[in-house]
């Protein structure tokens, strides 16, 4: 994972698939909110659970004009990240402060943007 580039950022780490409808239902909210803070201050690191190549994965986040960092993991609920943070659902948020410590998990919406806001400072 790219965690020395995220020192220091609040960041999102965002458990996503294609397949999930609410994921996709998130992800304008996610474009919004990315967008709203420099990437100094904030970060969303998707982990992508597709079952698919990388090359698809990649192909449809360029199509849908998703820049944030990604790591596929096509091994789904089954690969490291996910056994990490003990994912068995979709999606699924864990909200990173600063100092590396988790903040909040499953925050969505507006109650994520004012969290986030909270964390980073208004924009």
């Amino acid at each position: 994972m790219p965690s020395q580039r995220l020192q220091g950022r609040v960041t999102l780490i965002d458990f996503w698939a294609t397949w999930c409808a609410p994921c996709l239902a998130e992800l304008p909210r996610l474009q919004a909110l990315r967008s709203r803070y420099p990437r100094e201050d904030f970060e969303i690191l998707g982990i992508n659970l597709d079952a698919g190549s990388r090359r698809s994965l990649i192909s449809w986040l360029n199509r849908h004009r998703i820049d944030w960092p990604q790591v596929h993991e096509p091994r789904a609920y089954g690969g490291e990240a996910a056994q990490l943070f003990d994912v068995d659902r979709l999606p699924m948020t864990i909200l990173v402060g600063r100092d590396g410590s988790v903040d909040a998990t499953g925050l969505r919406g507006e109650r994520l943007a004012a969290r986030v806001s909270a964390l980073v400072g208004a924009p």
